[in-house]
């Protein structure tokens, strides 16, 4: 450190053992100055009283550069949530002396309003945090896991369920069999290629921005996860539905649907010359049948599994002796969602309801009409089939809503945890 008189242009170079001995002087006055060791690093105490232990362990995380995170100015913060994951997971702390959320509040309060060591400055926005900012990466990562999610399992779920839902009187066995049928394993894979990985590449991306940005603004008005999860789900699933899903949904369920048999030696038709067959007869309304039903579906799945698997955490911290604000593993992660994913298959009969709509089954073509509607089709399907008709391949939506609600909660979870773009 270097001083210079403005008088006479002459520098003094100030040393650490200059500072020390200043502070030493000012012992005879009373006035509390000292210099302390923290972790290897010297600081100067500028009160009359000694500071608290919990004070000392809050000064070592914020003097730290991995332990505490930074505003978008890059200067330290601290909050009860940082204490509780700083103090559980870094050695330096020792045990876990922030455990209660009302021992870490109690001593930022004294820092804050007895010491003097810590400040809330509320008035300058540059000292937000910088996650509060909106996370563009999050596309990223929701496209990446969606399509993670329809490559592996997710596309043979769908294939099982859509088979049961729009052939009604097929038990789970005779539903197999004939997906194995049209191709062996690849048959489990239709429509993957394209409309399944256009769906997932663009509906995924959709999903985890809204649903984040929705969540953080839903949060910070004071809604619990619970609630917050399920404005985000709901809030997503529909902004997804009408921006990228319409078509895709509908195309997909055709691919499946459709009669492929080579009949007097004509192959079948492509999956794009039925694509501009139906946009030829029917238009952008012929390409998007069932959009509404889809927008249903995706509203109460998103806002049911994100909700769900929210309000899931609770009772699996206090199972696992975790307090509120305490990071959850990943096996404790995957068992929120997969909760989540189970119980949100209630809105199965939107489901079978969306299925019968966009189907190309012969049967489906008898009775379809130029405009069919939801609760037409519904009356139909109910007085075809009942109420069991309604809730056909619910057992592979089950797995299906388990493992996409695992990919896009707690997979994505843990990645943008990893890029440092979590809520």
């Amino acid at each position: 450190m270097y001083s210079q008189a403005s008088s006479k242009n002459v520098e003094w170079k100030i040393s650490e053992e200059d500072i020390e001995r200043s502070i030493q002087a000012l012992n005879p006055l009373g006035c509390g100055y000292e210099v302390f060791d923290l972790q290897g690093a010297k600081m100067i105490r500028t009160m009359a009283r000694e500071l608290s232990s919990d004070a000392l362990h809050i000064l070592n995380i914020l003097s730290s550069y991995h332990m505490a995170p930074r505003d978008c100015l890059g200067n330290t913060y601290i909050t009860t949530e940082v204490l509780a994951s700083c103090s559980k997971n870094n050695d330096l702390l020792g045990e876990n002396i922030f455990r209660s959320p009302e021992r870490a509040k109690q001593a930022l309060d004294d820092m804050l309003i007895n010491d003097g060591t810590l400040w809330l400055d509320i008035s300058n926005p540059t000292m937000a945090p910088a996650q509060g900012r909106f996370s563009w990466s999050n596309i990223a990562v929701g496209a990446v896991m969606n399509m993670f999610e329809v490559t592996t399992l997710g596309q043979p779920f769908e294939v099982i369920k859509t088979q049961m839902a729009s052939n009604r009187t097929q038990t789970m066995y005779h539903a197999l069999r004939t997906v194995w049928n049209r191709g062996g394993v690849l048959g489990f894979y239709q429509g993957l290629i394209p409309w399944a990985w256009i769906e997932a590449s663009t509906k995924g991306a959709v999903l985890l921005f809204t649903s984040t940005e929705v969540q953080k603004v839903a949060k910070s008005l004071g809604m619990g996860p619970g609630a917050a999860g399920l404005l985000g789900g709901m809030t997503g699933g529909i902004v997804q539905s009408y921006a990228t899903m319409g078509f895709c949904t509908c195309m997909k369920t055709v691919e499946i649907t459709r009669q492929k048999q080579v009949t007097a030696g004509v192959p079948p038709p492509s999956t794009w010359k039925v694509f501009a067959d139906i946009y030829t007869k029917e238009g952008i309304r012929g390409i998007n049948k069932g959009v509404n039903a889809v927008a249903l579906r995706q509203m109460t799945n998103w806002g049911s599994r994100m909700g769900f698997a929210r309000l899931a955490e609770s009772p699996v911290r206090r199972f696992s002796g975790k307090t509120e604000g305490e990071k959850l593993n990943s096996v404790e992660r995957i068992l929120c969602s997969s909760i989540g994913g189970a119980l949100a298959t209630w809105n199965q009969p939107i489901e079978v309801i969306r299925v019968e709509m966009q189907s190309q089954t012969k049967s489906a073509a008898a009775h379809h009409s130029a405009k069919p509607s939801i609760l037409g089709t519904a009356a139909y399907i109910y007085k075809e089939n009942g109420l069991r008709g309604l809730y056909r391949g619910v057992s592979p939506r089950i797995c299906l809503g388990i493992w996409q609600t695992v990919c896009m909660v707690s997979f994505a979870d843990s990645v943008r945890e990893w890029l440092g773009t979590s809520k």
